[in-house]
């Protein structure tokens, strides 16, 4: 194989059997996550706020106890699988969420499913930033904006078709059986994740030995750049607190979270609530109420793979950024209008 520079692959993304590989994996992964995640709004606005006398209020919490559970774990998740495994992390975090989401069709209270939701977030929280971590060892630079949209491109294709089809199961059957049908596929995909996934390039069999020196060679130059434009650490700065105290005390990564935090404000408000929203505006069905809430998530995965790639050719991320979350922003000021 021709030998590449630090920032660009010789070849088309595709190309490499590396992505052939691996993203197919880890777009699977977050699309399950997302769906065990996201379909407690379907049930909600289909008959589970009903049946368990849960008022907006009750239900917000209960939606509120996956996100604690989620930041509180994410970080420890996070080093767990930098220092150990994060192919064992993803992998038994999916199969735990599958019987997690599962057991959520066998619940009778809601502080039962405050419980239940709040541990679904505990094995969830790490994986996103794990399987980020993971790519970022089979990627370089120029190629993990692609990578990383691929995989979070789970998220709008996933509240895609589960709004639809979420929707259609309520409507033919109840929501206790959506979300046992809507597990238990993450129970089976979890244990396939031991053989499919690995945790650094030299460990995979499949890949190709010049490949996989090219690409040793360019994470390696990447790495030595990246070392010699920050301070050089102390000894003691291997320790892994210090090392995160350091970070949280980064202006580039309060500014970041700040950024992170009110995106996901604004997001998760539209994804937990839109199903309700329609519902009752409409005066719709659970069926058609679902495939209404379908369509703003198609727009999105386009949206998404159009700016990966300008953002991976430009090298210009903050341009990549910011004007699409100003028009989300008056886009959601103006649906409130």
């Amino acid at each position: 194989m021709t030998m590449m520079s630090p920032s660009r692959p010789a070849a088309g993304f595709w190309s490499s059997s590396r992505a052939r590989h691996m993203m197919p994996i880890a777009f699977v992964t977050y699309s399950l996550a997302y769906l065990d995640k996201s379909n407690y709004a379907i049930a909600s606005a289909g008959g589970m706020a009903e049946e368990l006398g849960l008022s907006a209020g009750l239900d917000s919490l209960i939606a509120a106890s996956f996100f604690l559970g989620y930041f509180l774990f994410q970080i420890p998740g996070t080093i767990y699988a930098e220092q150990r495994s994060a192919r064992r992390l993803v992998a038994w975090c999916t199969v735990t969420w599958g019987l997690l989401a599962v057991l959520q069709g066998l619940l009778s209270s809601p502080g039962q499913l405050i419980a239940v939701r709040f541990a679904l977030g505990m094995v969830e929280g790490a994986v996103l930033p794990s399987m980020v971590m993971l790519l970022g060892r089979w990627f370089t630079k120029g190629e993990r904006g692609r990578a990383n949209t691929l995989l979070i491109l789970g998220n709008p294709v996933t509240v895609m078709w589960l709004s639809a089809v979420s929707g259609w199961l309520i409507s033919v059957s109840d929501w206790r059986l959506m979300f046992v049908l809507e597990g238990a596929p993450s129970i089976v995909w979890g244990l396939l994740c031991l053989r499919l996934i690995k945790d650094r390039p030299a460990d995979a069999r499949w890949l190709e030995e010049a490949e996989r020196t090219a690409l040793e060679t360019m994470l390696t130059a990447e790495r030595h750049t990246a070392s010699t434009a920050l301070p050089q650490a102390s000894p003691a700065a291997d320790d892994t607190g210090r090392v995160y105290r350091k970070v949280l005390r980064s202006r580039p990564v309060l500014l970041l979270a700040a950024q992170y935090f009110f995106w996901s404000f604004g997001m998760y408000g539209f994804i937990f609530w839109l199903p309700a929203i329609i519902k009752e505006g409409s005066g719709d069905g659970i069926g058609a109420t679902g495939l209404l809430s379908a369509v703003p998530y198609a727009f999105a995965a386009v949206a998404m793979l159009f700016n990966s790639r300008l953002s991976d050719r430009s090298g210009r991320r903050r341009i990549a950024v910011w004007p699409w979350l100003a028009a989300g922003a008056l886009a959601l000021v103006g649906s409130y209008a």
